[in-house]
Order: C-alpha cells, then sequence, then structure tokens
C-alpha cells in the first residue's frame, strides 16, 4: 500500500522448524527485510516453548573495539534453504514431501512463495542477487538506526562475504551467541500481541518446550533501499 505493511501471516504449531531453535530475524534472505515482526498467541499449552529476545545493539557495543571495527567492514549472506542445509542438513520445503509427490509439492511450494513475496511488493532475492554466484541476499553484518549500532545476523545467514566452508558458518553463530547476552524471555498467553524491532532483536524459540502454541505472525516495514 506505499507505507511499506506486509501482511504475512503464518500458523505455527507444536513442531517448529529447526531454524525457529536458533537466533535469528524473519526473512532476512529478501533484499528488503521487514524492520518489524508482530507475533500473535491464539492459543497455548502451559508448557509451550517461550520466545527469547535478544538486543543485538547492546551486545555489539559490549564487544571488543577492534572486533566492533572488523565487523563493520563486514557483509554476510544470507538464504534460508543454503543455511538450513548447511545447519541442518536439510532445508524446509518441498524436499519434506514423499517421494512420489515432490514434483507437485516443489511446485505448490515455489508458487505459493512467489505469489506471498509479489503480494508483498517483494521478490526472493535469489532471484537477482547482487553475485549471481551467491545465493541470497547480501547484507552489512552492523547497521545503524539514528545513532544505534546493531549486529545483523542469525539462522538465516550462511557466509561471511569473503570466507567460505565451516569456518564462516560457525563464524556466523559464535558471533551470534556474543550479541546476544541482554536477553528477555515472554512466555506465551493467549490474547498476547508481541511487537518488536526485526533487525535489532534478534529471536529464538525457547529450547525444552513440549506443548503446542498457535502463533500468527505479520512482517511490517520493510527498509528503504
Amino acid at each position: 500500500n506505499g507505507r511499506g505493511v506486509l501482511p504475512q501471516v503464518r500458523v505455527e504449531r507444536g513442531d517448529p522448524a529447526p531454524h525457529n531453535d536458533v537466533w535469528h530475524v524473519d526473512g532476512s534472505w529478501s533484499t528488503k527485510p521487514a524492520r518489524y515482526t508482530l507475533l500473535y498467541c491464539v492459543a497455548t499449552d502451559a508448557d509451550a516453548a517461550a520466545t527469547e529476545l535478544a538486543d543485538a545493539s547492546a551486545g555489539f557495543h559490549d564487544l571488543a573495539e577492534t572486533c566492533q571495527a572488523e565487523l563493520r567492514s563486514r557483509q554476510a549472506w544470507h538464504h534460508v534453504a543454503t543455511a538450513e542445509r548447511l545447519r541442518f542438513g536439510q532445508p524446509s520445503g518441498p524436499e519434506h514431501a514423499p517421494s512420489h509427490n515432490r514434483l507437485g509439492a516443489a511446485f505448490a511450494y515455489r508458487r505459493a512463495s512467489w505469489l506471498e513475496e509479489r503480494r508483498h511488493g517483494r521478490r526472493f532475492a535469489a532471484v537477482a542477487p547482487p553475485d549471481p554466484g551467491e545465493p541470497g541476499a547480501l547484507h552489512p553484518v552492523v547497521q545503524q538506526d539514528g545513532e544505534r549500532e546493531f549486529v545483523y545476523l542469525g539462522a538465516h545467514a550462511w557466509k561471511l562475504d569473503d570466507e567460505t566452508g565451516p569456518h564462516s558458518l560457525a563464524r556466523i553463530d559464535e558471533l551470534a551467541e556474543e550479541v546476544t547476552s541482554h536477553r528477555v524471555v515472554h512466555r506465551w498467553r493467549p490474547g498476547d500481541l508481541l511487537v518488536f524491532d526485526n533487525r535489532s532483536l534478534l529471536h529464538r524459540r525457547e529450547s525444552g518446550g513440549r506443548g503446542e502454541r498457535i502463533l500468527r505472525r505479520t512482517l511490517a516495514g520493510p527498509v528503504s533501499s
């Protein structure tokens, strides 16, 4: 609608995607990631997982100045399927479908994804990445909102600009842990609405929750390019 509001609703039940358990920001694989995430709790069991949030700005300023300076010069590639394949051995999507229906599942998955992106006025970053040789969107590791600097990484990031292989992925995860020491935990109740900055607050599903929870998610306000 010209204001950057992206109605993107997702229902999460009992078995989440594995990357939900790792620090992440939503949709970072897009060339224009959403600025805000809104989560609404429809229903939850008493023993369902909570959501953890961490301030990646406060965490960045806890780092040594030499590390801050080095990170300001770095960029990272974000791509959901590549990141999931490298971390968990299997990307989400049509690959999980039975073999006899894999072609139909792949078509339905790609069509739904394309329609969703078109409705939001965006496109998959993999369609036209800055470098055709690398899948995903390339984002600065350190970003700024006013005078606040923050680290923009997480489970969808799979490669630092000039590094390759497991070392790069390990460094990304190591940095995510280093900048997430300032944390809060939200334990869900039906009717709760959580609104937060999707760029400077990393979030994840708390480990150990066994019950089911149903959350609806909306992403809003992509950053202007």
